[in-house]
């Protein structure tokens, strides 16, 4: 478990007991009985008071254009957006930046650097000018409760696969 996620877990949504408890009740509501109100109120109580969080969703620097469908329009292709974590109550994400892997040469990490920095960019224009009053870029945990508690949506980054940091070692403290 990262840092972040300990300090969500334990200070954001209180003890990490009740966001297992949560997670139990919204899981077996459905094999226990959908047509049980109490049941499905507590779940729907314990889903109000504490910050949900998904973990890995996979961007597409496309959906984050401002010219088009995008990430705070709404991209129909996209699992995750801005409209569906408002409709939903995902109140925050990991928004991922992932390059496949390939040819271990210059070539090949300078084009991984390159997608790796159009995905970093779009994450910045989502938080920064696409929607700064819907979403804001949590850095920290103390950045996550922040912008959770103005009411709006919590995005942060997670790199998968290291392959775009080739052979320079200072990049990730860049991409931290």
């Amino acid at each position: 478990m990262s840092s972040l996620s300990f300090a969500l877990g334990s200070s954001v949504l209180g003890r990490p007991v009740a966001s297992a408890l949560a997670l139990m009740l919204l899981v077996a509501a459905p094999l226990a009985s959908q047509d049980d109100p109490a049941l499905v109120a507590r779940a729907r109580a314990i889903h109000e008071r504490v910050m949900t969080l998904d973990t890995h969703v996979d961007i597409s620097p496309a959906a984050f254009r401002r010219d088009a469908a995008n990430y705070v329009s709404g991209v129909e292709r996209n699992q995750v957006d801005v409209p569906k974590m408002e409709a939903g109550g995902l109140d925050a994400a990991f928004l991922i930046v992932y390059t496949g892997q390939g040819r271990l040469d210059s070539a090949g990490y300078a084009g991984a650097y390159a997608a790796a920095m159009e995905k970093f960019a779009a994450i910045h224009r989502l938080t920064d000018s696409l929607a700064p009053n819907r979403v804001g870029l949590a850095l920290t945990a103390e950045d996550a409760r922040r912008i959770y508690a103005s009411g709006r949506k919590v995005i942060m980054i997670g790199v998968e696969n290291g392959y775009p940091i080739g052979t320079d070692i200072t990049r990730v403290k860049q991409f931290a």
